[in-house]
């Protein structure tokens, strides 16, 4: 069963700044920076060394280009591919759910279970046939939506997409489990929701 902390940390994380996702970023852009002055340093020797010399800087070159697919590639699975996700309104799997609560995204209270802070936290995904996202309690209707080009419709804060505002949310199109839920353990939110 959800509990109501459940349900609240994942309100609290809604209106959150997500400033602490730039610390990641940061972390990638800085390992990629550095490997980008050392390949310059390997490339300015290479000019100057006998040819034996320069063809062993030429694998190492090889080797630190390699190095910064691989650092593209882990940026873009554990920082930019779920904040993507959860921004645009995508399903996140329990494992992006985790990376994102790792990185402040998304608030798990220390007292509960995780596994039931991850399942509370699937019941605010939603989609009609005009939106699809994750519903924002602490958003309200002004500012209007804001079409996403995709279908979707997000409210935007200083520039960052934060999810449904609940009055464009309609009952009839809630899942079963999710009618139960805010109507059981959140009634507030449910009376938000439109009854058309």
């Amino acid at each position: 069963m959800f509990t109501a902390p459940d349900v609240r940390s994942y309100e609290k994380t809604m209106g959150k700044n997500i400033e602490s996702a730039d610390d990641w970023f940061r972390e990638f852009d800085e390992i990629r920076e550095g490997l980008a002055k050392a390949r310059s340093v390997v490339e300015g020797l290479a000019k100057q060394m006998p040819l034996e010399v320069s063809e062993v800087l030429a694998t190492l070159d090889q080797e630190l280009r390699s190095i910064e697919r691989v650092t593209d590639s882990l940026s873009w699975y554990f920082c930019r591919n779920p904040l993507r996700k959860f921004l645009t309104g995508q399903r996140l799997s329990r494992e992006e759910f985790y990376l994102l609560a790792a990185r402040g995204i998304i608030v798990i209270p220390s007292e509960n279970a995780s596994e039931e802070a991850y399942e509370a936290f699937a019941q605010y995904l939603y989609e009609d046939n005009e939106q699809m996202g994750y519903i924002n309690p602490s958003e309200r209707p002004d500012p209007p939506p804001v079409p996403t080009g995709n279908g979707g419709w997000t409210q935007e804060v200083n520039g960052m997409k934060i999810g449904i505002v609940p009055e464009n949310v309609r009952i009839s199109f809630l899942r079963p489990d999710q009618l139960n839920f805010f109507r059981d353990f959140r009634p507030e939110l449910f009376s938000r929701f439109r009854k058309d």
